[in-house]
């Protein structure tokens, strides 16, 4: 018996408390408006809280659902909160404003009420405005969608997501806690995230986008690109005008550059394409891998390998400790490399490279050559005669030079453990150790000098 009290007085309790929550709730609010008005007006909705959704279509009508409800049970002070959010609607000529807002201030509710029991309250604006139209939308909590438009778009939240369809005109989107996406825009865009990604697609032109902690991702970009993120990876398709991109902690990836393009990354790789402008690029702990350059490159990375196609321009590349692999190169090349190797191609201007405890291998070379390693060896190859004077010295290694067999040189060779040996014939003074005279009847200087390390003329 006292077993069957016992469940009832549960049972009603539990019925008692359903009730209590039930008449708790706060019943909702729907207020629908709308207004005439003529295409290329502008849509201004600034509201302190909400969702904004926005819809285009083929009348010239801005048709507007305002709905303020609660999402559970509240206590008195969020009720009251509740009551205070009023919205207020105003129509100047083609342009329609839409303001939302508490009348006692959102700082006064913030002192009283947690973050989270604002949230509580569920504020929403579904617009739908002529197909030619533009926009300005801004909350403070809350996420913010337009579909596609051919018009202007201001959207800015500070804590949720935006999301943008093809927008025919200018594009500025910003937001504190969330992603931005956007399909596509035909003119300039700018967006910034700070702990979200950004997913772009085709512009048309200009782009400007920032992140704290995300990923940046964009299609194809007509205009100019600058491009920022702390925390998370830059990835690119086509780039028509100069690109800045620049990450901490993330990789950048881009296809293909049509203009001049500057890179940085700290702890991450980047991978580039061809590039037609000029290429500058810089990483801390990453690898830098690029297709071919048709202008000058400048590389710079402190810990990792750097490898790049043809360049049609200078090269200068520094690594502190990671290899340097490129392929021909229309300018002079000023390599150097601390604790890696360092391989070129043929070469058309003068070449400058110095390695402390990597090899050299040069392909080939019709200007000045300097090679210089401490601790590695020397490998390089005279396709042409040259009218310039080589130099290739390394203190531990060997030193092989590949010439073709008309090539006319004066010759000094010296190693002060090694041997020394040529397959072509040599008129002048020969040891053991050194080669000092004349290949074919003289020409420039080829010296050669290592300390522990053989040297060999090869014919190719």
């Amino acid at each position: 018996m006292k077993k069957a009290l016992l469940s009832i007085t549960v049972l009603v309790l539990f019925l008692f408390c359903i009730m209590t929550v039930v008449d708790a709730q706060t019943a909702p609010e729907v207020v629908k408006k709308a207004f005439n008005v003529r295409p290329g007006g502008w849509l201004t909705l600034h509201s302190e809280l909400g969702t904004v959704d926005v819809e285009t279509t083929n009348r010239n009508r801005v048709n507007i659902v305002y709905t303020k409800s609660a999402k559970a049970a509240l206590d008195r002070l969020t009720q009251e909160a509740f009551a205070d959010f009023d919205v207020t609607f105003k129509q100047m000529g083609a342009d329609v404003h839409i303001e939302g807002k508490f009348k006692k201030g959102w700082e006064y509710w913030m002192k009283r009420l947690h973050l989270l029991q604002l949230h509580l309250l569920t504020i929403r604006f579904e617009v739908s405005v002529p197909r030619q139209y533009n926009v300005d939308l801004n909350t403070s909590s809350g996420s913010i969608s337009v579909s596609d438009l051919v018009g202007e778009v201001r959207a800015q939240t500070y804590s949720g997501d935006i999301q943008l369809g093809s927008i025919a005109r200018a594009v500025e989107a910003e937001t504190t806690s969330g992603s931005i996406t956007l399909e596509g825009c035909k003119d300039k865009v700018a967006v910034q995230s700070y702990s979200g990604d950004v997913q772009l697609g085709n512009v048309a032109g200009t782009l400007k986008a920032e992140t704290t902690s995300g990923d940046v991702r964009v299609g194809d970009v007509n205009g100019a690109v600058a491009l920022q993120s702390y925390s998370g990876d830059v990835r690119l398709d086509n780039v028509a005008g100069t690109l800045k991109a620049e990450t901490t902690s993330g990789s950048i990836t881009l296809k293909r550059c049509r203009d001049k393009v500057e890179v940085q990354s700290y702890s991450g790789d980047v991978r580039l394409g061809n590039v037609a402008g000029t290429l500058e690029a810089e990483t801390t702990s990453g690898d830098i891998q690029v297709g071919d350059v048709e202008n000058a490159v400048v590389i710079q990375s402190y810990s990792g390998d750097v490898r790049l196609g043809d360049v049609a321009g200078t090269l200068e590349a520094e690594t502190t400790s990671g290899d340097i692999q490129v392929g021909d190169v229309g300018g002079g090349v000023a390599a150097q490399a601390y604790s890696g190797d360092v391989q070129l191609g043929n070469v058309t201007g003068v070449v400058k490279v110095e390695t402390t405890s990597g090899s050299i291998t040069l392909r080939g070379c019709q200007s000045k050559v300097d090679m210089k390693t401490y601790g590695g060896y020397l490998h390089a190859e005279m396709t042409k005669q040259s009218r310039h004077r080589w130099t290739l010295e390394t203190s531990g290694g060997e030193i092989v030079t590949r010439l073709f067999s008309r090539v006319a040189l004066d010759v000094d060779a010296q190693s002060s453990s090694g041997r020394v040996s040529s397959d072509f014939p040599v008129q002048g003074s020969k040891s053991k150790n050194s080669l000092r005279g004349t290949i074919n009847g003289g020409g420039p200087l080829l010296k050669l000098r290592t300390s522990s390390g053989d040297i060999r003329l090869e014919k190719k």
